[in-house]
């Protein structure tokens, strides 16, 4: 059987190359490439030493720090207690400070914390790290620091908290509270950050609020006689927004005031321009008396039309009785806006323009610097506004 050319020839082994260049290890190496050659020796020499610092052997340019918890906290501590870490190098500076105030700071084994001083309200904590190169790390949270309420001195008794008004219901609260600290004189009603100081008569106190948000948070706060500041717990109460437009008059009555020697009543005329057309009474809704004074302190009337709307006070006082501070709050456009009217003395007998309105701009007749101009006949006082072309006219005898 005659073999393949070459089968039974055993494969030749080739030497070292003569055009090799020698080098350190024999000819063994010299036979070598150089990429391979290099390869090997990187192989064969010690890897780097991690960088100090380096919990990870990672090396990193600058320390990074981070408080612990949420980024926004509510407390009602006077001095929160604050933790976080530092990740990387151990920075060579490290600062804590509160609305840039430096306040102590403990680092140890990458970790730090403190007891922080908070102000009433806001507060921006905040820590710094320094590195070798001077190059900085921060963080940041806020802290809200709520007072606790003083038990005990300043308390609310309506409304309840949570309640709701309908769209149906009268669209005002009715505040009532206690104040057992008798050198309290007046105390602080606040509806949604709006404060009304009202005044503590028998160590209890009143206050008339309209709805003008869809949640309104009360609470009332004082000073005693000695300057300590008492707080009540505070409530929420939501309203649902009334449907169309709607006008409310709140009446601060004098507490020597009996309930029969006053009455509010209104009308709206159709046409600004022109005071011979019918002018129809209001149904005026009330709310809120005051105890033992049979007064309704809340009038309102819903579903405004355009027109002139006048809200009209008689009284009739045997003695003087003090004076009545209006508030007449408008629903334009969805929002209640209020408008302080001029107090009205009561003595004697007599009757007093509170308002005279123009919807729907929501103007009070005595805005003049809405109005473009004003002429005046012997029985009329006209304003106009150009170019929209708006003019109301009055009587004179209308005005007092």
């Amino acid at each position: 059987m005659t073999s393949a050319p070459g089968a039974d020839v055993p494969a030749a082994r080739l030497g070292p190359s003569p055009f090799a260049l020698a080098g350190p290890g024999g000819p063994a190496a010299a036979g070598k490439s150089q990429s391979t050659e290099a390869r090997e020796q990187s192989a064969q020499r010690p890897p780097p030493s991690a960088p100090v610092g380096s919990p990870v052997g990672i090396g990193l340019a600058r320390a990074i720090v981070q408080f612990h918890g949420a980024r926004h906290r509510v407390t009602e501590r006077a001095v929160e207690p604050m933790a976080g870490r530092i990740i990387g190098p151990v920075p060579e500076r490290f600062t804590l400070s509160v609305n840039g105030s430096p306040q102590p700071v403990t680092v140890e084994d990458r970790r730090f914390s403190a007891s922080v001083t908070l102000s009433p309200g806001l507060n921006r904590v905040r820590v710094v790290a320094s590195g070798p190169d001077g190059a900085e790390t921060e963080d940041s949270v806020t802290v809200e620091y709520v007072p606790p309420a003083p038990k005990g001195r300043i308390v609310l008794l309506s409304p309840a908290d949570g309640s709701r008004l309908s769209p149906d219901d009268p669209p005002f609260v009715v505040v009532e509270g206690r104040a057992e600290d008798k050198s309290i004189e007046s105390v602080s009603v606040v509806v949604n950050g709006r404060q009304t100081v009202v005044p503590v008569r028998d160590g209890r106190f009143r206050h008339i609020t309209p709805a003008t948000d869809p949640a309104l948070k009360i609470w009332a706060e004082g000073a005693t006689a000695d300057g300590a500041k008492q707080r009540s717990e505070a409530v929420t109460v939501y309203a649902e927004a009334p449907t169309g437009s709607m006008g409310i008059l709140v009446v601060d009555w004098p507490p020597l005031l009996a309930g029969d020697q006053v009455e509010v009543s209104g009308s709206w005329r159709g046409m600004s321009a022109r005071v011979d057309v019918p002018t129809q009474p209001l149904v005026l809704k009330s709310g809120g008396p005051s105890p033992g004074g049979g007064r309704p302190e809340v009038y309102y009337v819903r579903n405004l039309r355009p027109g002139v709307y006048t809200f009209v006070l008689r009284y009739r006082t045997p003695q003087p009785a003090g004076v009545a501070q209006p508030i007449l709050y408008l629903n334009i456009g969805g929002n209640l806006i209020p408008h302080m009217l001029k107090p009205v003395p009561l003595q004697g007998a007599g009757r007093a323009v509170m308002a005279k309105v123009l919807l729907p701009q929501g103007i009070l007749w005595e805005q003049d610097d809405w109005f473009s101009g004003r002429s005046e006949s012997s029985e009329t006082v006209t304003k106009f506004r150009i170019p929209e072309g708006i003019t109301w006219t009055e009587r004179k005898t209308d005005l007092r």
